[in-house]
């Protein structure tokens, strides 16, 4: 999963859903909470958040890179994320030894896997780091093209 907060001031009669508003919607949180069972992951987002979410859906043409706010995703387990990394560090011939003392010294980290969003600052050195590869990648991908429309006219 990725995703991405952009902030912005909505254009106008760009605003699709407020969440904010339905949830002020005593009609809306009475129909939700009678009918929670019949809908899909209920129990992942509104059965989780409620009102605390304050997101509104938009339709708008273009959002520029300003108006990144943050960005997150979600990683693979723990587990999964010691097994490769461990991999990494002793090959295929790690021993018992070597994976106890490894798992048993990153076990405070356990929680840092899963679900995290960067903190504005965070993103922002992030993209940072990033934007210096645009310009290759951008001349990688045209050369790219290029190449697939020469194929597809031989």
């Amino acid at each position: 999963m990725r995703a991405t907060i952009f902030q912005i001031v909505p254009p106008p009669g760009s605003v699709i859903v407020n969440l904010a508003a339905l949830y002020a919607d005593r009609q809306f949180c009475e129909a939700m909470q009678s009918r929670f069972a019949e809908i899909p992951s209920f129990d992942d987002g509104a059965g989780s958040y409620w009102d605390i979410e304050q997101e509104v859906v938009l339709e708008i043409d273009t959002v520029e890179q300003a108006d990144i706010y943050s960005m997150g995703g979600e990683s693979s387990d723990f587990d999964t994320l010691m097994l490769v990394t461990a991999f990494l560090a002793f090959g295929p011939d790690m021993t018992k030894a070597q994976w106890d003392e490894f798992r048993n010294r990153a076990e405070s980290l356990r929680h840092e896997a899963g679900k995290r969003w960067l903190d504005p600052d965070a993103f922002r050195r992030s993209l940072a780091r990033v934007q210096q590869h645009v310009p290759r990648l951008l001349e990688k991908k045209r050369a790219q093209d290029a190449a697939k429309a020469t194929q597809r006219v031989d």
